[in-house]
């Protein structure tokens, strides 16, 4: 899920992105629906429903190279005026190492000019939950 999820930047990207998956031998027909609903399930979440929208910018695995030339990697950032919103997919329980890892996010992104709005860990599991740290 976590690879498709790369390929999604609207909910209009579900389709080609799954199909996109199944082409590559990421998945098999058997796993289509299933996959397609977690998707769902995570695009229509309360706190990410309107991350998953063209009204933003949005950066899906893309390298950032910090100040001190560490290369970093947010899972997702969503951007507009300025403002952006960092979403983190995780899977298994919550460990005090991902926040950790969305503060290291938030503050090279703060000495890029950002202000940040959102951190979100997205816990992709059997029940897709969501964590926002504000």
């Amino acid at each position: 899920i976590h690879d498709i999820m790369s390929k999604i930047y609207t909910k209009d990207d579900i389709d080609f992105a799954i199909n996109l998956a199944l082409d590559n031998g990421l998945i098999n027909d058997d796993q289509v629906e299933g996959i397609t609903k977690n998707i769902n399930d995570i695009l229509n979440q309360k706190d990410l429903k309107e991350f998953f929208t063209d009204q933003y910018t949005i950066y899906n695995e893309r390298d950032i190279l910090t100040s001190t030339g560490q290369m970093i990697r947010p899972d997702r950032l969503v951007i507009r005026d300025n403002q952006a919103t960092i979403i983190d997919y995780k899977t298994g329980l919550p460990n005090p190492k991902h926040e950790q890892q969305l503060e290291i996010y938030a503050t090279h992104l703060k000495e890029m000019g950002y202000q940040i709005s959102n951190k979100i860990l997205v816990f992709i599991n059997e029940n897709i939950q969501t964590k926002n740290y504000n």
